[in-house]
């Protein structure tokens, strides 16, 4: 995942995995620890940290949760170089098929969080559509 927003990042990571997954800054000290059920559960952990609840972290924060999620990619940071050197002359359309094809061939489980991630920032940005429009 790729974000300057490390909240807009934990939130997307919380989105997509709940408490499967922890986050760290890269090369910083902010982190979200791996459990959080720990540290207070997915309702708790937000307030102690930011002091606001999920969702209106969420609600703050959507634009930059929605580019983090449709930022999250299989691999390592090396890999996400190669992806974006091959993707980089792509039109979008074929961009969005070797994406897919990536997440699939790296994925190292049932779970497809690529796709999880892509589909929970579409549904994001039809919510958000939908409440500016009415």
């Amino acid at each position: 995942m790729e974000s300057d927003n490390f909240l807009a990042a934990c939130i997307a990571c919380i989105v997509v995995g709940g408490e499967k997954y922890a986050l760290s800054e890269v090369g910083g000290e902010l982190q979200m620890p791996i459990g959080i059920f720990m540290h207070g559960g997915i309702e708790k952990w937000p307030e102690e940290t930011f002091k606001k609840t999920l969702d209106e972290l969420v609600t703050d924060s959507d634009d930059a949760v929605i580019a983090a999620l449709e930022s999250i990619l299989i691999g390592s940071s090396n890999d996400r170089e190669v992806f974006k050197l091959a993707t980089a002359k792509m039109s979008a359309e074929d961009s969005k098929t070797f994406r897919k094809e990536w997440n699939d061939k790296y994925r190292s489980s049932m779970n497809d969080i690529g796709a999880r991630a892509l589909e929970i920032a579409r549904v994001m940005r039809l919510s958000k559509k939908g409440a500016n429009d009415g």
